[in-house]
């Protein structure tokens, strides 16, 4: 089995003074360039096939009638599928490796994306996201552990950071992307312009995920790229980190389930899911706002993920630099939470919903860069596996229930504003417990190696 550090790589046999010699910050860049750039890029091809619906509903609606409300449901099967799954995937991961996970996973989705080029009909449009969901569950649980299993506590906002880059670049480059193809290969072999847009946007998935059994490494001691001293390092780090974790809250699956700081994580997750899922329905705000062209939509939706890479890079860093996660997770949804407020009460224009929906979008994705630090510090690393999909399953009931009440408080009311007042509540509950239901001795995350 897969341990979620380095396996039971040790520094046994080689000089500790040999060891400390080793330039840990170049050692960890070193590590990032050779892994982060192909996980990044799948991020943005698994973003880009999750969200591309938002702009396939600007003619959805008119080509096959589906309302605010299929749409919104469709939104949230897709999440029902993905939580279904997420645990078995991330066992599974912890067993066979990232590698063969991600073969498994991208393929799938892949598959499922080219197929709702197909649908027609409510019914199929539900199917088809469901089953995408169920495919693509584990994809993100899996990297943040994979994160883990590479990089010691002091590096893993910036990494994770690096990896949360590729939803935001991939709004920034599918909006207009999507857009682009919708116009243009409208009428093209007799197909709309969202059916070759699904078509061309989920065959890139098929072919990153053959390419993973290729590119990526499943653990530090089977890195060839790698000398042994430099696996001792990393060894030597973790070992270093996990002598320090704090003890308490692990009692197994079983203290886990019975401790409420995991449930008051789990919730603070959900919130952050459920800001997530706000972003889905920017390109329709914009179009309430007065905006009719679907090229210009696009491209204007493609903004607030730009903004949102600006806000993770500086976020992260601050974060690692000052070791801080708790404050940091708690403002993310304190401003997140007043943003969808605004959203909600001021008058709705282009301008004003591209600023806040950049607001929340930095928001949502800032808190993620926390999480394999958070996580480390709740749980012991035989628990991760499961317990981490655990946490982002639970968090992703907010993704369930979200757009399913955006579209139904659309048909009822006639605009987004009530519900949108509800996920500001929400999103506040959910940042009073996260500060007052957890002890900061929760939050202890020791770092083996001063970081620059």
């Amino acid at each position: 089995m897969l341990s979620t550090a380095t396996d039971p790589l040790s520094s046994a046999g080689i000089p500790s003074d040999q060891i400390e010699l080793i330039d840990r910050p170049k050692l960890y860049r070193r590590v990032a360039l050779r892994l982060m750039p192909f996980i990044l890029i799948c991020y943005i091809v698994n973003a880009i096939d999750r969200t591309n619906i938002s702009m396939a509903q600007l003619r959805l609606e008119k080509d096959l009638g589906f309302s605010a409300e299929v749409f919104g449901i469709g939104l949230g099967l897709f999440y029902v599928g993905y939580v279904l799954a997420e645990v078995p995937s991330n066992l599974l991961l912890s067993r066979i490796g990232l590698r063969k996970t991600l073969l498994r996973i991208m393929t799938l989705w892949g598959a499922m994306s080219c197929a709702t080029m197909f649908v027609t009909t409510p019914a199929q449009f539900y199917a088809v996201r469901f089953l995408l969901g169920l495919f693509e569950a584990g994809f993100y649980p899996g990297i943040l552990l994979y994160i883990t299993m590479w990089f010691p506590s002091g590096y893993r906002a910036r990494i994770t950071a690096l990896f949360m880059m590729g939803s935001p670049a991939a709004s920034a480059i599918g909006s207009p992307l999507s857009g682009g193809i919708m116009v243009g290969m409208e009428g093209v072999g007799g197909l709309y312009g969202w059916q070759w847009m699904f078509l061309l946007e989920g065959l890139p998935a098929i072919l990153l995920g053959i390419a993973v059994m290729f590119v990526l490494t499943d653990r530090p001691c089977d890195a060839r790229w790698l000398s042994p001293t430099e696996k001792a390092a990393i060894a030597d780090d973790f070992s270093v980190d996990e002598a320090a974790r704090s003890s308490s809250g692990h009692g197994g699956y079983l203290g886990l389930l019975r401790d409420p700081p995991f449930y008051a994580l789990a919730f603070a997750i959900m919130s952050t899911y459920a800001l997530i899922n706000s972003a889905y329905w920017t390109p329709l705000l914009l179009r309430e706002a007065g905006m009719k062209s679907v090229a210009n939509i696009g491209f204007m939706a493609a903004v607030p993920p730009l903004l949102t890479i600006v806000a993770m890079f500086f976020f992260a860093r601050h974060s690692d630099k000052v070791r801080e996660r708790r404050w940091h997770y708690f403002g993310t949804l304190a401003v997140g939470a007043s943003a969808v407020l605004l959203l909600a009460t001021l008058p709705p224009s282009p301008t004003l919903v591209v600023l806040l929906s950049g607001i929340v979008m930095s928001c949502t994705y800032s808190s993620g860069t926390l999480l394999p630090g958070i996580f480390s510090s709740f749980m012991a690393p035989n628990l991760r596996p499961a317990g981490m999909a655990l946490l982002t399953s639970m968090g992703a009931l907010g993704s369930v229930i979200t757009p399913i009440a955006i579209g139904r408080f659309r048909v009822v009311t006639g605009s987004y504003s009530a519900a949108l007042l509800v996920l500001c509540g929400v999103v506040a509950l959910a940042a009073i417990l996260f500060i007052f239901v957890i002890p900061k001795e929760r939050f202890q995350e020791p770092l083996a190696q001063p970081t620059r």
